[in-house]
């Protein structure tokens, strides 16, 4: 009922400002703050007892205040966004011109790892390894190392791929959340803010149709209405627009190096293979074994 009688308000304002004859004789007073120009020294019943020119003075003071609402937030917008962009664009650098170093370092860490004694191999790779390998041939261990020690290679390789995917992903994501929630948060805590949205409210709540000032009200609450639809709108493109960018697009990106460099990784793997066979590591690892 509420919001038929709602709509139905906005049509008599309508209604009014279209109507050609104009009650101009005498004054009215009783229109929100009763201060006009001439005073409205009489109180009103409906839009048939409101002066047209005043209606639409009031419409208009609404609309300019609307217009300047909607100056300060597009100027605080364009920041957040310029703000944004920025941001995103020198941690994706970062992180980018970074990754060489990160697989050089990973490479480096791994063929350390796997020319060594490793004590932790029951642990990582639930392996009995060092139970059962005090008296093995060189062919025992040359049929170890292909067949389990290539692959545990290869794991560790696959973590280190999944978790710099992850970690990239991470740090934009809660980058993203952080922007997208404290950063509108500020804007919708200003008080003006505030207090539109407990005014409007408790307007809307109440017996809106018994409010003497309805034929005003409406269209203010509407320009009021449309101007937050109008700011969740472009906050939210934006939004999508940065994770697109910086996250879903950067992540293929990053995937794609990734896949670069499992074939740097893959040759990697053929030369250490030969050499640890070679040189015959595994005596290396014993010797370590012992002195621990």
């Amino acid at each position: 009922m509420k919001s038929i009688l709602f709509f139905v308000s906005a049509s008599a304002v309508i209604f009014k400002l279209s109507s050609t004859s104009e009650s101009v004789n005498g004054c009215f007073r009783g229109i929100c703050t009763g201060k006009t120009k001439p005073p409205l020294c009489k109180s009103y019943n409906g839009p048939e007892d409101m002066p047209n020119e005043y209606l639409r003075q009031k419409i208009w003071e609404f609309k300019k205040l609307e217009e300047k609402k909607n100056h300060n937030w597009n100027l605080w917008f364009k920041k957040q966004k310029k703000d944004m962009i920025k941001d995103f664009k020198k941690k994706n650098n970062a992180w980018f011109g970074n990754k060489n170093e990160k697989w050089n370092n990973f490479l480096y860490n791994l063929e350390e790892k796997w020319l060594h004694y490793n004590p932790n191999m029951k642990e990582e790779y639930k392996s009995d390894l060092y139970d059962v390998c005090s008296n093995w041939s060189d062919n025992q261990w040359i049929e170890w190392f292909k067949t389990h020690g290539l692959n545990y290679i290869t794991s560790d390789f696959e973590s280190w791929f999944n978790e710099i995917i992850s970690s990239y992903n991470k740090i934009m994501t809660c980058k993203l959340i952080n922007w997208k929630e404290k950063k509108k948060n500020e804007w919708d805590s200003h008080p003006y803010r505030l207090y539109e949205v407990d005014r409007w409210t408790r307007w809307v709540e109440k017996l809106l149709f018994l409010d003497k000032d309805i034929y005003i009200k409406v269209s203010a609450y509407r320009q009021w209405d449309q101007r937050i639809r109008n700011e969740e709108y472009l906050w939210n493109f934006l939004i999508r627009r940065i994770k697109k960018k910086y996250i879903d697009d950067v992540n293929m990106m990053v995937k794609q190096w990734c896949k670069e460099v499992m074939t740097d990784y893959n040759k990697w793997l053929i030369s250490f293979y030969i050499n640890w066979i070679e040189n015959k590591q595994w005596n290396v690892w014993l010797i370590e074994k012992k002195m621990k």
